[in-house]
Protein backbone atom coordinates (compact mmCIF):
# COMPACT_ATOMS: atom_id res chain seq x y z
CA UNK A 1 0.00 0.00 0.00
CA UNK A 2 3.04 2.25 -0.35
CA UNK A 3 2.66 5.14 -2.50
CA UNK A 4 -1.18 4.97 -1.82
CA UNK A 5 -2.80 8.25 -2.25
CA UNK A 6 -6.78 8.85 -1.18
CA UNK A 7 -9.08 10.52 -3.57
CA UNK A 8 -12.81 11.22 -2.29
CA UNK A 9 -15.41 10.30 -4.68
CA UNK A 10 -18.59 11.81 -2.84
CA UNK A 11 -17.75 15.14 -1.30
CA UNK A 12 -20.22 16.26 0.32
CA UNK A 13 -22.33 18.82 -1.74
CA UNK A 14 -24.85 19.55 0.43
CA UNK A 15 -28.98 19.87 -0.23
CA UNK A 16 -30.49 20.43 -3.53
CA UNK A 17 -31.45 24.30 -3.78
CA UNK A 18 -34.55 23.67 -4.90
CA UNK A 19 -37.88 20.94 -5.05
CA UNK A 20 -37.22 21.23 -8.32
CA UNK A 21 -33.57 20.73 -8.11
CA UNK A 22 -34.28 17.43 -5.75
CA UNK A 23 -36.74 16.42 -8.51
CA UNK A 24 -33.96 16.18 -11.22
CA UNK A 25 -31.14 14.79 -9.05
CA UNK A 26 -33.81 11.63 -7.57
CA UNK A 27 -34.91 11.08 -11.30
CA UNK A 28 -33.35 7.79 -12.53
CA UNK A 29 -34.51 8.45 -16.09
CA UNK A 30 -32.57 12.43 -15.57
CA UNK A 31 -29.81 10.68 -14.59
CA UNK A 32 -29.22 8.25 -17.23
CA UNK A 33 -29.98 10.28 -19.80
CA UNK A 34 -27.30 13.25 -18.56
CA UNK A 35 -24.93 9.79 -18.46
CA UNK A 36 -25.57 9.04 -22.12
CA UNK A 37 -26.03 12.22 -23.46
CA UNK A 38 -23.42 14.83 -21.58
CA UNK A 39 -19.78 14.26 -20.77
CA UNK A 40 -18.55 14.00 -16.94
CA UNK A 41 -17.33 17.29 -17.06
CA UNK A 42 -20.33 18.93 -17.91
CA UNK A 43 -22.83 17.24 -15.13
CA UNK A 44 -20.74 18.20 -12.61
CA UNK A 45 -20.95 21.63 -13.30
CA UNK A 46 -24.85 21.12 -13.36
CA UNK A 47 -25.03 19.28 -10.11
CA UNK A 48 -22.46 22.59 -9.04
CA UNK A 49 -25.03 24.63 -10.17
CA UNK A 50 -28.22 22.27 -8.55
CA UNK A 51 -26.61 22.03 -4.88
CA UNK A 52 -26.24 24.53 -2.46
CA UNK A 53 -22.80 25.10 -1.46
CA UNK A 54 -22.26 24.54 2.40
CA UNK A 55 -19.91 23.11 4.59
CA UNK A 56 -20.21 19.62 5.88
CA UNK A 57 -22.29 19.99 9.15
CA UNK A 58 -19.84 19.16 12.09
CA UNK A 59 -21.12 15.83 14.09
CA UNK A 60 -22.02 16.07 17.99
CA UNK A 61 -19.31 14.52 20.59
CA UNK A 62 -22.55 13.53 22.06
CA UNK A 63 -23.86 11.78 18.64
CA UNK A 64 -19.89 10.75 17.52
CA UNK A 65 -18.90 8.65 20.89
CA UNK A 66 -21.46 6.11 20.44
CA UNK A 67 -20.55 5.55 16.87
CA UNK A 68 -17.31 4.99 17.96
CA UNK A 69 -17.81 2.40 20.42
CA UNK A 70 -20.14 0.80 17.57
CA UNK A 71 -17.32 0.45 15.00
CA UNK A 72 -14.52 -0.12 17.05
CA UNK A 73 -14.50 -4.12 17.46
CA UNK A 74 -14.46 -3.42 13.57
CA UNK A 75 -11.75 -1.04 13.15
CA UNK A 76 -9.57 -3.57 15.18
CA UNK A 77 -10.11 -6.24 13.06
CA UNK A 78 -9.51 -4.62 10.04
CA UNK A 79 -6.28 -3.20 11.28
CA UNK A 80 -5.27 -6.46 12.63
CA UNK A 81 -6.47 -8.22 9.19
CA UNK A 82 -4.09 -5.55 7.40
CA UNK A 83 -1.30 -5.98 10.15
CA UNK A 84 -1.19 -1.88 10.56
CA UNK A 85 -2.80 0.55 12.32
CA UNK A 86 -5.16 2.80 10.32
CA UNK A 87 -5.39 6.65 10.40
CA UNK A 88 -8.47 7.38 11.26
CA UNK A 89 -8.00 10.15 14.06
CA UNK A 90 -10.81 8.48 15.71
CA UNK A 91 -9.75 4.94 16.59
CA UNK A 92 -6.12 6.29 17.19
CA UNK A 93 -5.61 4.61 20.54
CA UNK A 94 -6.75 1.09 19.14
Amino acid sequence: MKGFKAEVHNPYRGRPRGKISQEILESKITVRLAKKLIPRSGRQFIEHKLFQTKSKPKISKKDKEPLVKFYENDVRKIQDFLGKKLPWKNFKEL
